[in-house]
């Protein structure tokens, strides 16, 4: 059971992502149902840390393990109804290769893209990023 809580006039979002940069620079990100940009990631799970939800997500939507993941930052994010708290980590993975075979793959469009060329959603993942 994800941590999606729906309360009166709005709900409650607990999600975590994982900036993960490969050897070219380039930062993988995924476009959504939406349309928007975003860093791969997803909800973190009752019961589950979210370090373990970060290695869960990525696997799931990238075929990508990641053998080393640091916190970078919480952020709390608003939009409609939506509150939500973002673990934000960074990861290495054991290979750039991404499995179209993974159980999420089909889900989103990824793409690497280099750093200068971001737009993600929500903004604050851009000036992280790109250091600022």
């Amino acid at each position: 059971m994800n941590l999606t809580i729906e309360l009166p006039g709005g709900r409650l979002n607990i999600r975590c992502c994982a900036i993960i940069e490969n050897p070219a620079g380039e930062i993988l990100t995924s476009i959504g149902k939406s349309g928007l940009a975003s860093l791969p990631g997803g909800r973190v799970e009752l019961g589950e840390d979210s370090h373990d939800a970060v290695r869960r997500e990525i696997f799931e939507e990238t075929g990508l393990y990641l053998t080393e993941i640091e916190q970078v930052r919480v952020i709390e994010n608003f939009y409609g109804n939506t509150h939500e708290i973002l673990f934000l980590y960074r990861g290495t993975p054991d290979s750039y290769d991404l499995n179209s075979g993974a159980v999420d793959f089909e889900e989103q469009k990824l793409a690497w893209v280099p750093k200068e060329n971001l737009v993600l959603k929500p903004d604050i993942l851009n000036d992280i990023i790109k250091g600022a």
